[in-house]
């Protein structure tokens, strides 16, 4: 039931480790203790302790980089190994919660002079929205799902987004 703010100490220079702190408030007592980290920041919404679960949201609206997804679509999560005790150190492995894609355009005909956004649609699948992650068997559902995914870009190749793990 604790949420905090947590300081990037280090960022390895490949980017495949890092190591935070953050101040751990032990002042309540519990039965076991459980961390989950979610990143960025932006993309969690709630957390069930009773169902161990948490929720993020996949951004509908992206804004993809040149050769990467927009930063705030990109959600990480990691959840350490549940202790009886208030431990010291939580090391954690990060996984992607999302699922990449790229996309090019092509056969554009003269009478295309600019592109501003693209939209992709899915009839019978959640691309983005509130999702649930259900900690015990991995699973992930849509909670809040949305089957449309705008791309702001003027890019037509190499057009990088993310998106909810679909069939």
């Amino acid at each position: 039931g604790l949420e905090n703010t947590v300081t990037v100490n280090e960022i390895s220079a490949d980017s495949k480790s890092a190591s935070f702190t953050a101040d751990l408030n032990n002042e309540y007592s519990f039965d076991s203790y459980t961390f989950y980290a979610v990143v960025p920041g932006s993309a969690y919404n709630t957390k069930s302790s009773s169902e161990g679960s948490f929720t993020v949201i996949i951004p509908a609206s992206q804004i993809p980089q040149k050769g990467s997804v927009d930063k705030t679509a990109q959600v990480l999560y990691a959840v350490s190994e549940t202790s009886a005790t208030m431990p010291s150190s939580v090391p954690m492995t990060f996984k992607h919660f999302t699922a990449y894609g790229k996309l090019s355009l092509s056969n554009l005909t003269d009478k295309v002079s600019s592109i501003s956004s693209i939209s992709l649609e899915a009839a019978d699948a959640a691309l983005a929205g509130k999702w649930n992650y259900l900690v015990k068997d991995g699973s992930m559902a849509a909670k809040e799902g949305a089957g449309k995914l705008t791309l702001t870009t003027s890019a037509t190749e190499n057009i990088w987004f993310s998106c909810a793990p679909v069939d």
